[in-house]
């Protein structure tokens, strides 16, 4: 699903303003945050987004709409939010939007509700807010994590041509990629901080696949918090959160986010030795 984001300001931008793009990193931890604080609540009040701008949002859901209030740390406004699916809930947001706490004059919110939809409107009061795009992607992730209820888990797909006696295998695998990702997910949205700890019972640095396809590793979020995998099911864990983040990497479109990550226990080498470069391991020594 594509929307249609659009941003208005109220005052005047100056032509030479460059705006500050927020990294694909952060925009991961406030879509972790924000399908945190959305999960199965209709509205919910200064939730943090973004420690270091201090800025916090309140929100309310409508349906497949919502609002969102947003404000520095000493709760000075500097932005509202409101999603419109394209539903009959939109009234309820178009309502907030018109007798909100915050007045917006009838040439704005005529602006908003005439959009094609599904659209995301962020009105911005603050420039330096506008310049800094920390209000535009975290309205975006809150949009993402709306459209994503009520499941916050992504689905894992085994692959289907699979022999009769590899299925209790290949299920249990399935579970321990999913409960590792769910442990390092949860510390991620609670934190607001990417986490995490891999350590191996053999040397990884510097050696071919051969030799080290019967690793074994300790995963979680710290070292008193882990659970073994194989080499296979560590790659799964990191495939699921870099989809994550590559999802977000195209959070333009805001499409519905539904993370698969295919366990093939046929391992597909290149895959696997890309994946363990970018993944910070615990070696024993010698």
């Amino acid at each position: 699903m594509r929307i249609n984001h659009t941003e208005l300001v109220l005052r005047d931008v100056p032509k030479d303003l460059v705006r500050d793009k927020v990294e694909s990193d952060v925009r991961a931890a406030m879509l972790t945050t924000a399908r945190a604080a959305i999960d199965g609540k209709d509205q919910s009040e200064n939730v943090s987004m973004h420690s270091e701008s201090r800025l916090g949002v309140d929100f309310s859901r409508h349906g497949k709409s919502g609002f969102f209030r947003w404000h520095t740390g000493d709760r000075v406004d500097v932005a509202i939010s409101v999603f419109l699916r394209g539903h009959e809930t939109d009234s309820g947001a178009i309502n907030h939007l018109k007798d909100g706490p915050i007045k917006l004059s009838s040439k704005t919110i005529n602006k908003v509700i005439a959009l094609t939809r599904p659209a995301l409107a962020t009105v911005y009061f603050d420039l330096d807010t506008f310049k800094h795009m920390v209000v535009d992607a975290a309205a975006m992730a809150m949009t993402a994590a709306m459209l994503a209820m009520p499941s916050d888990s992504p689905s894992i797909e085994t692959d289907d041509d699979i022999r009769p006696d590899q299925i209790a295998v290949n299920t249990a695998s399935v579970n321990r990629v999913m409960q590792t990702y769910q442990m390092i997910h949860n510390n991620w949205a609670r934190k607001n901080r990417f986490e995490y700890h891999v350590s191996s019972n053999i040397r990884i640095s510097g050696r071919a696949y051969a030799e080290i396809k019967m690793a074994r590793f300790l995963v979680g979020v710290d070292a008193g918090s882990v659970q073994e995998m194989s080499l296979i099911e560590l790659v799964g864990v990191f495939r699921l959160i870099a989809d994550q983040c590559e999802q977000l990497r195209s959070a333009k479109y805001l499409k519905e986010i539904k993370l698969s990550s295919p366990i093939d226990l046929r391992p597909n080498v290149n895959l696997i030795m890309e994946t363990l470069s970018e993944i910070d391991i615990q070696e024993p020594p010698g």
